[in-house]
């Protein structure tokens, strides 16, 4: 799996897309832009809740990367957070549903094309665990010990990445911005 420094950054860049694309649409009285970036970095690291349990237990392995980390649950976790924010504000279900489910599907597709055992993409239909063509990433081992040289060359592999995606959202975003500020 990515370290959370990867999925935090995943959700900073859908916060910064949503930025670009709700500008001024969303209630500013109810969702001030830091408290969006906070929402879209928790729901991007939510999945990795479940290794809350296995810290606890000296386990990692036994609850880490295992249910939580279905395309299935992220739909359920989708419609719940859409559900709650309609019952709050009466509206806004089909927003926060899209972005949860971004956000916690982005997650499951960077810790999927990392080198592993693989992850449980439909679970509960299925126990499989379905590894990538692919490897973007090598992850965290914590079987190799909380410190460890590998992770190090994970942090690099990550950093790679983000300063990659970095340049092109900055130059995708700033083309979309420019043609707004002409008119």
């Amino acid at each position: 799996m990515p370290s959370p420094l990867t999925h935090s950054f995943i959700g900073y860049l859908i916060y910064r897309v949503l930025q670009v694309q709700l500008p001024g649409e969303y209630d500013k009285r109810i969702l001030l832009v830091p408290q969006l970036l906070v929402i879209t970095v928790g729901l991007s690291i939510l999945p990795d809740l479940d290794a809350i349990p296995g810290i606890l237990m000296d386990d990692i392995g036994r609850f880490h990367n295992q249910w939580m980390n279905s395309f299935v649950v992220s739909v359920i976790v989708a419609l719940c957070v859409g559900f709650a924010v309609w019952m709050w504000r009466g509206t806004g279900f089909k927003r926060w549903f899209t972005i949860t489910l971004f956000c916690y599907t982005t997650h499951i597709l960077a810790d999927f094309f990392t080198w592993g055992r693989g992850i449980m993409l439909i679970w509960p239909f299925s126990s499989h665990r379905y590894k990538p063509p692919v490897n973007l990433f090598y992850g965290l081992h914590w079987s190799e010990g909380f410190i460890s040289i590998m992770h190090l060359w994970t942090l690099l592999t990550e950093v790679g990445f983000i300063a990659v995606v970095s340049l092109i959202a900055h130059y995708s975003l700033k083309m979309k911005i420019r043609p707004a500020e002409q008119s």
